[in-house]
């Protein structure tokens, strides 16, 4: 196994249990600051990071993809930005923790960069590292969304089957 294979395995661990942390106490501090349920919290957490593990795999299985490579370069850095924003700026701004702080700086922030310093060594721009965090950033908060919105639309259908049954 090369050093690339293990740093990008070492990120889904890190990313899983940052995962982890947010879906277990993340919803009750978005209750409280913003307003979130833990079931919708919890489907675009497990999509994201099925949609990790499925990248990952695909780029172990043909390296040479360039759109494999720069999806796996934006969730390297894509989770190195979702470190800062929101995590940092939120516990700054509500003088509170928010979960996922710690499993972003111990896990994301180390394995994440030292695998991106492993692209660039490897010959790819920092630009290039910079595009794909912040495409793959912003579509990933994109997908986060629309699950969030799918789930209000399909929560207020199946509350309205439901009502309507009962009467």
């Amino acid at each position: 196994m090369s050093s690339m294979e293990l740093y990008l395995y070492l990120f889904l661990a890190a990313f899983t249990l940052h995962n982890l942390e947010e879906f277990i106490w993340l919803p009750r501090w978005y209750k409280k600051h913003k307003g979130l349920e833990r079931k919708e919290f919890g489907v675009a957490v497990f999509v994201v990071t099925l949609l990790s593990y499925i990248a990952v795999f695909l780029y172990h299985l043909y390296p040479s993809n360039a759109y494999l490579e720069f999806i796996v370069i934006g969730f390297l850095g894509g989770m190195i930005i979702n470190v800062f924003l929101p995590h940092t700026i939120e516990s700054i701004r509500t003088k509170t923790y928010m979960p996922g702080l710690a499993t972003g700086i111990l896990l994301l922030l180390p394995v994440n960069g030292y695998a991106l310093a492993q692209f660039i060594k490897d010959g790819v721009s920092i630009w290039y590292v910079v595009v794909a965090s912040v495409v793959i950033g912003l579509l990933l908060i994109g997908v986060i969304a629309l699950i969030f919105k799918l789930w209000k639309v399909f929560s207020s259908v199946s509350y309205q089957n439901t009502n309507t049954l009962n009467k």
